[in-house]
């Protein structure tokens, strides 16, 4: 077979798009054919395939980028879900349900990449006993992850002074029962 009488055709190398393009011409995620040239069959077949070479290996490097994004995303997504649900589930009926922020990855999925849930940080009136149990229940939920951020940490100080509070609370009032039974020493513990 002559070479010269093979017809000329054109030669495509196929690249995928993730994003929009500048001039916005083309779609996201939609592939592009870029015709690279006409190629007799036969001839500069090794340019050809050095340049399908190169393509290839850089599309193999995006891909491993993206591939290790994705890992990421996905590690951190986990992360974040399981701190907020252990947070949830210390402070029982004090949290609220685990709320999360997400960012969508390279792959079209949404990520959590951050979260918080809502405490409630009153104190019980006229239960100073309840309040300390309460402080004490927050105190664990903030401090729960093995990981605790400065906001727990914020939260967890806020719930010792909560803490401290009821017990000066509850002293008080155990003074008070004292002095009415006739018994001004509050270490007083009913023994002669």
């Amino acid at each position: 077979m002559n070479i010269t009488s093979l017809p000329i055709t054109p030669a495509i190398i196929s690249t995928a798009s993730l994003s929009t393009d500048k001039a916005g011409d083309e779609p996201a995620g939609e592939e592009t054919a870029l015709k690279v040239g006409m190629v007799e069959p036969g001839q500069r077949a090794e340019n050809l395939a050095a340049g399908d070479q190169y393509s290839q290996d850089r599309q193999d490097g995006d891909h491993l980028q993206l591939a290790g994004q994705i890992r990421e995303l996905a590690q951190l997504d986990r992360e974040v879900r399981t701190h907020e649900r252990i947070h949830a589930a210390l402070a029982g009926p004090y949290g609220g349900a685990p709320q999360f922020q997400f960012r969508r990855g390279p792959d079209g999925v949404l990520y959590a990449v951050s979260g918080h849930i809502s405490i409630d940080l009153s104190p019980l009136p006229g239960n100073p006993e309840g309040t300390l149990r309460k402080a004490q229940t927050i105190k664990r939920a903030a401090l729960g992850p093995s990981d605790p951020s400065s906001t727990d940490r914020a939260v967890a100080a806020k719930a010792s002074s909560m803490a401290i509070q009821a017990s000066a609370e509850m002293a008080k009032i155990a003074s008070l029962e004292n002095l009415a039974r006739g018994n001004p020493d509050p270490l007083f513990n009913g023994f002669a």
